[in-house]
Order: C-alpha cells, then structure tokens, then sequence
C-alpha cells in the first residue's frame, strides 16, 4: 500500500533502499496486457498521464523522492512538484523496421532491459511505460515501482486501478499490524534471508543471468475454464499436479491441498477448526491474490505446526531451512514458465488398449466375479502398472511363477503367453487355469510348433528378456534361436542352412523387424515365412499414427510402463522420424523441460496404457497453454476376441 504521507522513511522502507546496489534494483515490476480489438486504437502516453495526473492526490509516494543526503538525516522524502513525464511516463514502439509486429520476445526484452536498471533516486521512484507494436491488437503497460513506496499488493493495485479494475484490497478490511516482538522475530528471519540469498552476477539481460529471469504466458481464461468445466476439475488442478511431481523430483515433500487465509496469526481452537474444514496450511496472505483473475497456486514452506509453535527459538533455525527448500524449488517455477505457452496437441489414433489386452483385463474381471477373490495372476497381465495396480485392488494376486500359487486356486496365465511347461507345472498343482494369452500371440506359437515338427531351425526375431518371446522359445527350446537385430542375423548359423524358418515377436517396431528378416531372406533363400507378418495389427496401427504425428510435432509423449515392449518401440519409431520422444508411464513422469519451446507435442499410448492416462496427459497439457486438440487418426479398428469357456 502507499505509505503515510511523513518525511521520516520507515526502517522496513530504508531496508529496501539499503541493500539496493547496481546488480540487484529493489522495485516492484508488473506487467498488463491490453486487448485493443475493441477500442480505437491501443493507449497513448498522453492517456495514461492523463490517468495517473488524476490519481496523484491519492499517491504521496508519487510526488516525492529522497532528500539529499546529509550527516544527520542521511534519509528522507521530500516533495518533488517538476515530474519529468516523458521519463515517468514513457512511449515504446516495438514494430520492427519493415512495419511488422515485434512479438512477445521485444517485449521480453524490453522488460528484462528496464527491470534490470535501478531507478534514479534523484526522482519519485516509478515508471508506468506504455507498450505499442507488440502483436495486432496487443498492447501493455509495464509499472516498475520501488519496494520503498509500495509493496507488492499496493502496485498491482495501483495497475489494476489504472484501467478501471475492482480493488483487490477492497475485501481485506483491516489489518492488525504486528507486535514487536513478532517484528523482531520477522527482522531475524529477514537477515537469515539475506545470507542464504545470492545476488545476481549481472543485470537482467535478454536472456536472463544465472539466478534472475522473466517471461510471460497468455492463455484464453474462459477457454482454460470450459476445459476444466468438462474435464469436471478446477482450473488450479491442472497446474498443481505437475507442479508437485516437479518439486518432489527434486527431493522435496511436498503436500497438495487448500490453502487458507487469516489476518491474525491462528493458533489452538482456531487452527483445530480449519484443519477440520479441510485446510492444510493458513497463511496471511494468499486471500489478497484470490480475487486476481485466473488459475492461482501457492507455494509455500512451512515452519510452524501444531507440535512446533511459532513463537519459540526453533522458528528461525526451521525458517533458514524454509528459506533453502524455497530456493530448492524456484528452479521448477522457473520450468513451469519456460514449458508455458501456445500451441497444440497432436493424438495419434489408434493408442492405448489393443483387442487382446482388453480381452485380457476383462478375464480377471471375470474370474474374479464369477470365482471370488483372490485370483492368481502370473506375471503382469498386461505391461501397464496401473492396470495391475487397479486389479491387486479388485482382488487379483500377481505372482512370478506357478510355485507361488496355492494347490487348486483359481489362475490366469497373462496375455504375453507361456511355455508349455508352464502349463503342465499348473497341471500338477491342480490348478483352474484360465488362459488370457493373446490370440495373436497363440498364432507365433502354433507356428513355432509346426515349424519344429518339420526339423526346421526357427528364427525368432524378437527380445530375449521379454515374457512373450520366453514363452514361444519353451515350444521347442533346442531348435528356436532368438535373433535381436540385424548384426546378429548377418552371423547366425543353423543346423541345417536347407532347413529353417523364422517367426516374429508382436510387438516389435515394424521396419525394425523387417531390417532382421531381409538380412535372414538374403542368407536362407529356402526360409519358410509365416502366412502373415507375425507383428500385430495393433502394434503396426499404432506405429503408423505415430509416424505421421512426429512428421509434425516438436515432442512426442509415449504413454506407457517401462517394460511395456510395443510402448517403448512407438518411442523408438517417433525418435527415427526426427522428433525427440520420452516414455511416461502417466502425466507425473513428463519433466518440464522437454515441453520448454514444444508449441506442437504429440501423445500416443501403448496397446497397454489406459485410457485415462492420455485424457489426463491432454488436460495438463492444456493447462499449460496447448490448449487446442487434434486427432490424427490413421486406422479404424473394431476387432474384438472371444473369451475363454470358463469366463465367457
């Protein structure tokens, strides 16, 4: 707020004007963009002047600046009637030479090049400068006011009184000002501050310099919040969620939840009643910022709780540490920014569950209806850890072998298939084995059998750590030799040259595996091959949306588990196409820095990710400022696979 209208300098004034230097101003700087499309024109210096002339009277920190110094009164205020208004209050054109806009990166640099400039003491400590020729119908008024005159809260105040905006102060009524212990107490923390803090090594430039940046972000608020309104979250979820994975990928802990305000400290019965409402922290000072339009979060470290008061000597040790957990976490707002802006989202379709990977999912649904919890599960059903996650909740037990499994239980083989020793392992047990193994999977398999009866040596184009592959290799382990890349199959050597086939794990990328084969092809000319390609459709749909979503994208967001093979090979095909690509297993693995100049990013999901998974990925996204979606589809699939006799 605007101090009283005295000569003597408060020492919470006098503060900020002593630890100024050259390196680090100590004004207050606030941006407003102005929509022109409406008016006659964007706002001239004369306006604005014409503004502030008005607004004056009610502004003693506007009309005054610092005495000259002298032995005894080294600080204080003196009227100051001559106002340079051409310095005060400034006109910039950034339209370049040839007439054309100078975009948001002028007007970055602009900013950057008056917020790294101390203002001149030899004058009232402002400026209010009037920003033309940014974008067609884009203008802006940037206020640089020193901390000495007014606060925070007071400039945005005064800028948003400037065009006719409610006052946010309007609703907080009266503050009651401190006691002065918890003045001293402030005082203490303030210095600890001091000495964690570390200046800046050079002005704000263009860029920026190690420790101090600027840029800005424009989103459309009623198209974010109609997003929100159909997703059914709010605004502020969106860009809480990132902003907590962010912060604990540092090694913070974090914990998310409503914020409440007061302006007295809360203590006892009154902070007991505001937990019970739902509140995880009370602070003074966030119910200033709610009334400002548009999503809002808080950060906040806290050192005082219920067990650890704040008036006791703990408090300053538990601020210091405070203090670092905040510069800890400033690198990710920094992150945040760099990741905001405009653009697009690109869907490749088809993405996420195949046929057979619903099929398997619905035969735990049903085992565990029809026979009751617990059904045991070897292995991952399917390659997605929140698909397990949500089945262990149904009541499916997942175990690694069939030696895990009690006598006569109910169990479900996964969809990746298994070795027939496996089966007859079960057999032995007496167990109710239910079979979720892929059909297209079962066709690799009834292929490696007939090719094995035959005598033939069996090339496996495939991974060999991988459960599918493993299974296929127990159909006849003497005669399948697992062929990984192209290197491998230039120097494989079977028994009988006249007498080997080849088959081919489902999941593998599509040219990938057809580089393998022609090498095979080339050397055994006599090869049998499979009626039809041994890599499923789902596998090859969705490398191919893929493909054309990276001919486009900046980045392409794979959505799936680590050991998800189709997944990991959707990256590999995006990453051939010249688009960096990242697996995620959901939206809190997606680091902030990838998304750092992504106007266009692209998202897929493997034949094992939910759904969901992609949904939640396109709100967060959204909320960041790519907020128009489109799908790129490529395939129409409808395909669906019966179920076993004992589920169906």
């Amino acid at each position: 707020m605007a101090r009283r209208d005295t000569g003597r300098i408060p020492a919470s004034d006098a503060f900020f004007l002593h630890v100024e230097t050259p390196w680090a101003p100590q004004h207050v700087g606030g941006l407003i963009m102005l929509d022109t499309s409406g008016q006659d024109g964007p706002p001239t210096r004369g306006q604005l002047r014409a503004k502030i002339v008005a607004a004056l009277p009610g502004l003693p920190g506007f009309r005054r600046r610092l005495a000259p110094p002298t032995r005894w009164r080294p600080l204080r205020w003196t009227a100051h009637t001559g106002i340079d208004w051409a310095w005060h209050v400034p006109e910039f054109d950034l339209r370049r030479p040839d007439g054309r806009p100078g975009g948001m990166p002028a007007l970055h640099r602009l900013v950057a090049e008056l917020a790294g400039q101390p203002l001149p003491r030899d004058r009232p400590l402002w400026r209010l400068c009037v920003v033309t020729g940014i974008e067609e119908h884009v203008a802006a008024v940037i206020s640089l006011v020193h901390h000495s005159v007014a606060d925070g809260i007071g400039t945005i105040n005064l800028m948003l009184s400037m065009f006719d905006s409610p006052d946010l102060t309007s609703a907080m009524g009266d503050v009651a000002r401190p006691g002065r212990l918890r003045q001293v107490l402030g005082g203490a923390v303030g210095l600890a501050q001091l000495a964690f803090d570390r200046r800046p090594q050079g002005r704000l430039t263009v860029s920026g310099t190690a420790k101090r940046t600027f840029g800005t972000l424009t989103l459309d608020l009623h198209e974010v919040r109609e997003l929100a309104r159909r997703r059914g979250v709010r605004v502020t979820d969106l860009l809480l969620a990132g902003t907590a994975g962010a912060l604990r990928r540092l090694g913070l802990t974090v914990h998310t939840g409503p914020i409440a305000s007061s302006d007295t400290l809360v203590e006892g019965a009154d902070r007991a009643r505001l937990a019970v409402g739902g509140a995880l922290a009370v602070d003074m000072e966030s119910a200033q910022f709610a009334e400002v339009p548009g999503p809002l979060a808080v950060v906040r470290a806290i050192v005082d709780t219920p067990d650890r008061p704040l008036w006791r000597p703990g408090t300053v040790l538990r601020g210091i540490a405070g203090l670092r957990s905040l510069h800890a976490a400033a690198p990710v707002l920094r992150e945040w920014c760099e990741a905001t802006g405009e653009g697009e989202v690109l869907l490749a379709s088809p993405r996420s569950f195949c046929a057979g990977v619903d099929r398997a999912i619905e035969i735990v649904e049903r085992a565990l209806q029809r026979y009751g919890a617990p059904v045991y599960v070897r292995r991952q059903i399917v390659h997605n850890a929140h698909v397990v996650r949500r089945l262990e909740g149904l009541g499916a037990v997942f175990v690694q072998e069939i030696e895990d499994v009690p006598p006569g239980a109910t169990t479900v083989l996964a969809a990746h298939g298994v070795a027939p020793s496996v089966r007859q392992a079960a057999a032995a047990k007496d167990l109710r084995v239910i079979d979720a193994t892929c059909p297209l999977v079962t066709k690799v398999h009834n292929e490696v059998r007939r090719y094995s009866a035959r005598g033939d040596t069996v090339f496996l184009i495939g991974h060999a750590d991988h459960e599918e592959v493993e299974g296929t290799v127990g159909e006849a382990p003497g005669q399948v030799v697992v062929v990984e890349d192209a290197a491998a199959a230039a120097h494989v050597q079977p028994r009988d040259p006249g007498k080997v086939a080849y088959a081919m794990q489902t999941t593998l990328a599509v040219d990938e595996a057809e580089e393998i084969a022609t090498v095979l092809r080339e050397r055994f000319p006599a090869m049998q091959a499979p009626r039809r390609d041994d890599i499923c459709y789902a596998t090859t749909n969705r490398q191919r949306a893929v493909r054309a979503v990276a001919g486009e994208a900046d980045l392409v967001l794979v959505v799936g588990s680590a050991n998800s093979s189709n997944s990991k090979r959707l990256v590999e095909v995006a990453r051939r196409q010249g688009a960096p690509a990242h697996l995620v297993d959901d939206v809190s693995e997606v680091d902030l820095r990838w998304l750092a100049g992504a106007r266009r990013i692209g998202i897929t999901a493997g034949a094992s990710a939910p759904p969901h998974l992609v949904e939640e990925l396109t709100r967060c996204l959204s909320g960041l400022g790519r907020t128009c979606v489109r799908d790129s589809q490529v395939a129409d699939e409808d395909i669906r696979f019966t179920l076993p006799r004992e589920v169906g």
